[in-house]
């Protein structure tokens, strides 16, 4: 595992990526998943 991506690299990586496919989970995910929400978006955990 010695190709693995440096933490800077992930991270650089992570806030590039991270939006758009947090967006698009909590989307499919708020479909998928139906919970009560109190007017409040939380991240589940």
């Amino acid at each position: 595992m010695g190709a693995a991506a440096q933490p800077g690299e992930v991270e650089r990586l992570g806030r590039h990526l991270l939006p758009p496919a947090v967006a698009v989970a909590g989307a499919v995910d708020d479909h998928d998943r139906p919970r009560p929400v109190g007017g409040l978006r939380t991240a589940s955990a």
